[in-house]
């Protein structure tokens, strides 16, 4: 997939940073094992660096998680600088169609300001039922400190807010930024997922490729300004990324990339900067000092490992001075034109793959769920591997000992996501459908492994496909970067 280089790209040296520093950060993230997909790096406002580790591509959208949320500070300041909202307003005001059971003083002084921080004095994430309203269950839910006076992360904060902006614009958030945001920053392959009302799920529902991630944060950069043409104002992009409430008393020590504070759907960071934040590792981060934007989609536990490296080698390489040889800018973009993920490789062969080969084969444990196993083996040793579940076959190609992209799609929707119940993805003119990515490898003549990708998500799917004479155990672990649910086993018959 293409990706349009709307940002004028530079060479190291023009740019003042080091090469080597770029090369030694990629190379610790790789021998570290910390799964980057796709990485965009400006400095000066320039492109200095781009690339994404096969089967993952540059133009292919990535589910952003709560990264989305600093886009929704976004839109939120975009109401803001129209004078549709102001930080003071009154919660309650925007929602007089809501029912409060028991309406409390703490809710009656709720504001946008204490959405907007995370400091609405509750202290759980609320439940959300699919059949009832997202707002109206969060404003229900009892309040039992001042607003303003505790900090407590919650997208369901995101969503009111997301819901007001509705109201205010009279266009979903989503709309706002197509209409204020996409089209002067040349945003394209964007799309949201939205409530049941249709509201935009401003806490975790952006899916968008990393180029165009970091375009937020060169907007941010910039001021509110992007291509000479104001699209923030200076004073809303302060305050989103000024300190409006601490965040230190509420995560550990080893968690210190949140303990800087928190702006307006931004995290602080230290070395004054600041970045959009989501789930295994979506970011992007902005430090005015070093005039550095580095955004990434990652298969990681979060954005302190990328923080730390960031801050190890690309700070400190800002503007040093002195000479990037043109040898070591080639080394640079041959480096990124040529990333993958890791591949395991055992070089194994296996007699049973004879004996497996291209027959059904019947599921002897889980059966109510999974009825057959399918392995058929080509002259390329390619593998086509395939599972009947619930009556339906799901499939998929995999490359011997290395990623091969698939043509179907099948085995997107073999696995329970666990995406949240009250999400609902709206399919827009933006919309891309996830690609599956797949390799396997014979650990042992009894050991079959194969590893999954789907190309918007942080999901890390393997397979454990043990042998026996007579029978195959399978295991398949739908993890992230930490499991998401108990692996699953199924017994199988030759």
């Amino acid at each position: 997939m293409t990706v349009q280089k709307d940002i004028e790209y530079s060479s190291c040296q023009d740019a003042g940073i080091s090469a080597d520093a770029i090369i030694a950060m990629l190379d610790d993230l790789q021998a570290n094992d910390l799964e980057l997909h796709a990485i965009t790096i400006l400095k000066n406002n320039k492109l200095v660096a781009e690339g994404s580790w096969y089967p993952f591509e540059q133009g292919e959208p990535h589910r952003l998680f709560s990264a989305t949320k600093s886009f929704l500070s976004t839109a939120l300041g975009i109401a803001y600088d129209q004078k549709k909202i102001r930080l003071h307003d009154k919660v309650l005001s925007f929602f007089p169609e809501i029912a409060i059971g028991r309406q409390s003083v703490y809710l009656s002084n709720l504001t946008i300001h204490h959405l907007a921080t995370m400091s609405m004095g509750q202290q759980f994430e609320p439940f959300f039922h699919h059949d009832l309203d997202i707002i109206s269950q969060t404003l229900n839910k009892p309040i039992i400190k001042e607003p303003g006076s505790i900090y407590y992360y919650s997208s369901a904060y995101s969503h009111v807010l997301s819901a007001i902006i509705s109201k205010v614009m009279q266009q979903s958030m989503e709309e706002v930024l197509q209409k204020y945001l996409y089209e002067p920053l040349n945003i394209t392959h964007a799309f949201c997922e939205e409530d049941k009302n249709g509201v935009s799920c401003g806490g975790w529902g952006y899916h968008m490729t990393t180029h165009d991630l970091a375009k937020l944060g060169l907007l941010y950069l910039n001021n509110g300004v992007y291509n000479g043409k104001r699209i923030l104002s200076a004073e809303w992009v302060r305050l989103a990324t000024s300190q409006q409430i601490t965040t230190d008393r509420e995560y550990s020590s080893d968690k210190y990339a949140n303990t800087n504070g928190y702006g307006y759907h931004w995290w602080l960071c230290r070395n004054n900067g600041y970045r959009a934040s989501g789930l295994f590792g979506q970011t992007c981060f902005v430090y005015p000092d070093q005039r550095l934007v580095v955004a990434c989609s990652s298969a990681v536990s979060g954005s302190q490992p990328i923080m730390d490296r960031i801050e190890k080698y690309l700070l400190s390489a800002c503007d040093q001075g002195g000479i990037v040889s043109a040898e070591k800018q080639h080394q640079l973009a041959y480096l990124l034109a040529n990333l993958r993920l890791r591949e395991d490789h055992h070089h194994h062969t296996s007699y049973f793959a004879e004996r497996i080969n291209h027959r059904d084969l019947p599921v002897i444990s889980n059966s109510g769920i999974y009825q057959f196993v399918r392995f058929d083996f080509t002259d390329d040793k390619t593998l086509h591997f395939g599972i009947k579940k619930a009556g339906q076959w799901y499939t998929i190609a995999c490359g011997y000992e290395q990623w091969l992209k698939a043509a179907d799609d099948s085995m997107v929707d073999f696995v329970p996501w666990k995406r949240k119940a009250y999400s609902y993805l709206k399919k827009s003119e933006y919309y891309t459908a996830s690609k599956q990515s797949a390799y396997y490898t014979w650990k042992e003549d009894t050991e079959l492994e194969i590893n999954m990708r789907f190309s918007d998500r942080a999901i890390r799917l393997k397979w454990f496909i043990r042998f026996d004479w007579d029978d195959i155990r399978i295991t398949y672990d739908p993890a992230c970067c930490e499991p998401a649910e108990p692996p699953v086993e199924i017994a199988v018959r030759i």
